[in-house]
């Protein structure tokens, strides 16, 4: 069997399915994630659907596709979108693994910047108020 062949093999939704359970069963994955796993695959299919027409074998799925779905996410938290990415970029790891995918187009991709907080510094007052509350020195 050619490995245009083997990619086309599976659907989209079968190999969802498939990754759910191995994310759940095998990678032990918390249930909280396993289901912020699935929500993620149904977004991006519902995604794909509208954007095509039709939902694609994970095969017909490109790098450029999932960018642009990355864009319709406009308004997401960055760490929201760099979990989805996360999500996708292990479905397709998955599907290579399982020699459904050749290539992983959700690999590498550029990710949004994390705003990181400064560090909260006490001002003297706060640190002497917070000493003198102390039981002892």
């Amino acid at each position: 069997m050619s490995q245009t062949a083997t990619q086309t093999s599976i659907s989209y939704d079968g190999a969802v399915k498939e990754f759910i359970a191995y994310v759940r069963e095998y990678r032990s994955f918390s249930q909280l994630t396993v289901r912020a796993y699935g929500t993620d695959m149904r977004v991006l299919r519902q995604f794909l659907e509208e954007r095509l027409g039709r939902v694609p074998a994970p095969g017909e799925i490109t790098r450029e596709m999932i960018v642009q779905f990355g864009v319709s996410l406009k308004g997401a938290a960055p760490l929201t979108l760099r979990r989805k990415y996360a999500c996708v970029s292990s479905f397709f790891g998955f599907l290579q693994d399982m020699g459904y995918a050749t290539s992983n187009p959700a690999r590498r991709l550029p990710l949004p910047k994390v705003s990181q907080p400064g560090p909260v510094c006490l001002t003297e007052e706060m640190a002497q108020k917070l000493i003198a509350a102390a039981d002892k020195p």
